[in-house]
């Protein structure tokens, strides 16, 4: 396998983890939308989404910076 299809693979995987990310970000926040909702379920709820949110951007800056270089190689 060449260096180009590596890569290209790694990004794909990345990609990957990025839309599982928004999933779960999508249903933690329907879960604490929900009204009878106990307090520690709540705290625990807030701590997964602030580090899947953290996870989110961290892959989004990833994808950003990978954009840029792609950009200054092709100039």
């Amino acid at each position: 396998m060449d260096n180009e299809r590596i890569a290209a693979d790694f990004w794909d995987d990345l990609e990957n983890v990025l839309l599982n990310v928004e999933y779960v970000n999508s249903i933690i926040e329907f879960l604490l939308k929900r009204q009878e909702l106990k307090k520690h379920e709540e705290i625990v709820l807030l701590a997964l989404f602030d580090l899947t949110n953290n996870t989110q951007n961290t892959l989004s800056k990833m994808f950003y910076k990978n954009d840029c270089i792609k950009n200054l190689n092709k100039s």
